[in-house]
């Protein structure tokens, strides 16, 4: 496995965590993980 395909790999794989992560604290505390983490852009 190249060194490129392991990062996309991995990429994907941190991308679908905070996903799933962000939708569990919206749903349970309403809270828009985007503003705590990058602000209000």
């Amino acid at each position: 496995m190249t060194l490129k395909i392991k990062k996309q790999i991995e990429e994907k794989i941190l991308k679908n965590i905070f996903n799933f992560l962000k939708v569990k604290f919206v749903d349970l505390r309403g809270i828009d993980l985007e503003k705590i983490f990058f602000g209000e852009n």
